[in-house]
């Protein structure tokens, strides 16, 4: 989070928005409503992104022809972008905002012609990217990753569960992201405002900060519309982005000279009042999960993390993990040294806890199958040549290593729509007959939620 703040003041201008920018980030980050709690990629892409943001303005902002900025910034986008698809969007702003910044410098400026500045940061992005191309073509799978990273791909992946689905995330993701950040989306409105200029101190204006920062912005948009589904945790992105308006404002309008000392601590004041009430609202919403949960006989089914006030309960369809935990740690116990572990359903956790890992890449369902529980967010639409080349390398995998143990769903009938995703997903005919043919029911570590298939002949 430091690390974020110190990136975003740049951005803020010579006012005090970089402080600003330190306590907004410090709060938002990581809230809930954007699944920061979660690990998801966009939450590693944030500092990357930051990070590239920084190299340009400060490659654009002195009369300096230095372009290790401008290098840096292509290797910095390029691990964003490997990290998650999405930011490829940024890779493309920051190559415009570089022409745009470029042209549009004093002509005594001493900086990089932009055509050896692009020319610079495709060789940072290239450094960043070579190495792990070069890893996975030596474990036989940059054609999976180039697959992967092809954005054609997210066409199928939006057709996959049609424009009602479109409609419900946006409705169950978006408006309570406004919602639950209605302070700091306030003020975003507010900052939108032009700030009239202070006739007693004038501001260096950093000449990059308008061009960049509108690349920057425009982007940040284009990136959570590029993930087609509007899941919880796209709305990440926007954070940062909302900061920086936010902060510059704020330092705007406490650098004014006619702004005294009882008008600067009333804004403090209210600023820190509503930023904890937006922070307050992840314990309102916990409590309901919690009651929900309780109401409809699932309390087992709560699950508590730590928030900014002490433990809340996640909200999501994390609430498995501690049973995800048990069954894993208990798998540990019957296995022997070197054993592996496939786990068919959205339970990827257990690989951890069972400290065992899978003998194949299709760890998952995910690129395996497009029959799958509504809410998943399933890959594919249909089972197309990708799909089936996929099944056919699974098959193989496990054939040629058979796991000691099979985890899925069991399929147990519940009524609680927030956990939608603990249903199973059905296996696919090629591996539900290798299962049936090479594995039996294995009951050493019973759990309601899962079931457990051990490789025959074990017993």
């Amino acid at each position: 989070m430091r690390g974020g703040a110190v990136l975003c003041r740049p951005a803020a201008g010579e006012y005090d928005g970089g402080r600003f920018c330190a306590i907004l980030y410090a709060a938002y980050s990581a809230i809930s409503s954007a699944d920061g709690l979660c690990a998801n990629f966009e939450t590693w892409t944030l500092l990357p992104l930051l990070g590239a943001l920084w190299c340009l303005v400060r490659a654009h902002s002195e009369n300096d022809a230095a372009g290790w900025p401008i290098f840096l910034a292509g290797a910095l986008v390029a691990v964003a972008t490997l990290f998650k698809q999405q930011a490829a969007v940024f890779v493309v702003a920051y190559a415009v905002g570089i022409v745009l910044e470029t042209r549009a410098a004093p002509r005594a400026w001493n900086l990089t012609p932009w055509p050896k500045a692009l020319a610079l940061y495709v060789a940072g992005g290239l450094l960043a990217t070579v190495p792990v191309l070069a890893f996975f073509y030596a474990h036989d799978g940059v054609g999976a990753m180039v697959r992967n990273l092809n954005p054609l791909n997210y066409v199928g992946y939006a057709q996959s569960e049609g424009w009602g689905f479109l409609n419900v995330q946006i409705m169950g993701t978006m408006f309570p992201f406004f919602l639950n950040t209605r302070w700091f989306f306030f003020l975003l409105l507010v900052a939108l405002v032009p700030v009239p200029p202070d006739r007693e101190r004038q501001e260096t204006v950093r000449p990059a900060a308008a061009r960049l920062m509108g690349a920057y912005l425009v982007a940040t948009l284009f990136a959570v519309f590029a993930g087609t589904k509007f899941f919880d945790h796209y709305l990440i992105l926007l954070v940062p982005a909302m900061i920086i308006v936010v902060g510059r404002f704020l330092g705007q309008v406490m650098h004014r000279s006619d702004a005294n000392a009882w008008y600067k601590a009333a804004l403090m004041f209210t600023l820190l009042v509503g930023v904890s009430k937006d922070l307050q609202i992840e314990d309102w919403v916990a409590e309901e999960t919690e009651f929900n949960f309780t109401w409809r006989g699932h309390s087992d089914l709560n699950e508590e993390s730590w928030s900014y006030w002490g433990p809340v309960t996640i909200a999501r369809n994390f609430a498995l993990s501690k049973r995800a935990q048990r069954l894993g740690e208990c798998l540990f116990e019957h296995a022997g040294p070197g054993e592996t572990l496939y786990v068919w359903d959205y339970i990827p956790q257990v690989y951890f806890y069972a400290r065992m890992r899978a003998p194949t890449r299709h760890f998952m369902y995910f690129d395996v199958t497009a029959d799958l529980p509504k809410g998943s967010g399933r890959w594919h639409d249909r089972v197309d040549a990708h799909v089936q080349a996929a099944r056919e390398e699974l098959l193989h995998n496990l054939s040629e290593n058979k796991p000691k143990f099979i985890v899925r769903f069991s399929g147990v009938e519940h009524e609680v729509p927030e956990v939608h995703i603990i249903e199973p997903a059905p296996m696919f005919d090629d591996l539900k007959k290798f299962v049936d043919e090479n594995y039996q029911t294995f009951d050493g570590c019973p759990d309601e939620y899962f079931r457990v298939d051990e490789r025959a002949g074990q017993g």
